[in-house]
């Protein structure tokens, strides 16, 4: 008798929810504990056993949490209209251990490690050091035009989506920012992620876009829009997810993958039991 192997079902299945009250925003993970940006109600920090999601903590120093992100070490925090804060989390409480605000809006907060970069909206990008006790501002760059929403980079290139303005590409060298390149493909970029190879482009209603970036230029590879708004992008290194408002998460690949088929081995049934 010959016993074909059941096809798992790629379907998503909701393990747990948890919802103690205001807006969730963003969300980090450690690897151990998950920290989420929750606007008035603060910063949170989660465990997952595999079942259930547990609320360790939650600290509240006032303004609005937008974005939260960290280093493995710190969790930094843009808080919209009261600047940038750092917290340590030891399993069961936070420590505020910094804020800072060299004006303007806080939107999102990006670290390689070293540095600390921040999105502060109408204001620019800007880099910070943190040395265990305090921020140091280390540099402000403002191209001007609409407002940077939200930063990320790879290791060696810092990436803004600049919302009206396209896309844009800095180096920094730990004094000083250079922008390096701007590429607008019109409508409003919103989020930016890489996968160290393409960066993709959360676009609002015009969808996501892939471009490459050689140091110096970006090249536009792709474009799709199925429709929504185009708010938040993220990857796991094969494919590309999309957060699009009350339209849902969606699943991208790029460059296209074929679609998963399975070949199944032949069947002599007069093996099988039952069978006639």
């Amino acid at each position: 008798m010959r016993i074909v192997p059941a096809v798992e079902s790629l379907v998503f299945s909701l393990l747990d929810a948890h919802h103690a009250g205001e807006s969730y925003g963003s969300v980090w993970s450690d690897g151990t504990y998950m920290y989420v940006a929750c606007r008035y109600q603060g910063i949170r920090a989660y465990s997952f056993d595999g079942s259930s999601l547990t609320l360790l903590a939650t600290q509240i120093d006032g303004g609005i949490y937008m974005v939260v992100w960290g280093d493995g070490t710190y969790i930094y925090a843009a808080c919209w209209n009261v600047g940038i804060r750092t917290y340590t989390f030891n399993g069961t409480s936070f420590t505020l251990l910094d804020t800072q605000d060299d004006g303007g809006y806080y939107y999102s907060v990006w670290s390689d490690g070293t540095y600390v970069y921040v999105a502060c909206w109408g204001d620019g990008i800007r880099a910070y050091g943190f040395d265990g006790t305090s921020f140091t501002l280390l540099d402000t760059h403002n191209a001007g035009g609409f407002y940077y929403p939200y930063v990320w980079g790879d290791g060696t290139y810092i990436y803004v989506a600049c919302s009206g303005d396209g896309i844009r590409a800095y180096s920094f060298n730990g004094a000083t920012f250079t922008l390096l390149d701007t590429q607008d493909d019109g409508h409003s970029y919103e989020a930016v992620w890489g996968d160290g190879t393409y960066v993709y482009v959360a676009c609002w209603t015009d969808g996501i876009r892939a471009y490459t970036f050689d140091g110096t230029s970006f090249t536009l590879l792709d474009a799709q829009d199925d429709g929504g708004y185009y708010e938040g992008v993220w990857g796991d290194g094969t494919y590309t997810y999309i957060s699009c408002g009350y339209a849902g998460i969606r699943a991208y690949s790029f460059p296209q993958k074929p679609k998963l088929g399975y070949s199944l081995p032949p069947v002599d049934f007069s093996e099988i039991v039952g069978v006639v």
